[in-house]
């Protein structure tokens, strides 16, 4: 699935931040793709997929690829640190 999105690392001062052990910082929205239309800002971190932890990019596509009856639950923390939940449907 592409997501329209570039992702990093987060750092071990954003864990100690948000009180998270895993999770990816989206870095970059690309116009018109999935997570520009899902209106997701930059500096979100994805912590998980369907339940599944997200530690790095690689498990973006396995953990979203692991969601039933075509639907994917994505948890985040936006820039202001406020926590969210997308449900969307994979193609």
């Amino acid at each position: 699935k592409n997501m329209g999105a570039s992702f990093a690392p987060i750092t071990a001062a954003q864990k100690k931040k948000y009180g998270i052990n895993h999770g990816v910082r989206v870095t970059q929205v690309r116009p018109g793709g999935f997570l520009d239309n899902m209106e997701m800002p930059i500096g979100t971190i994805i912590i998980s997929i369907n339940g599944r932890p997200v530690n790095r990019v690689e498990d973006i596509d396995a953990s979203i690829s692991s969601g039933r009856n075509n639907m994917a639950t994505l948890n985040a923390i936006l820039p202001d640190g406020s926590q969210m939940r997308y449900q969307f449907q994979v193609r």
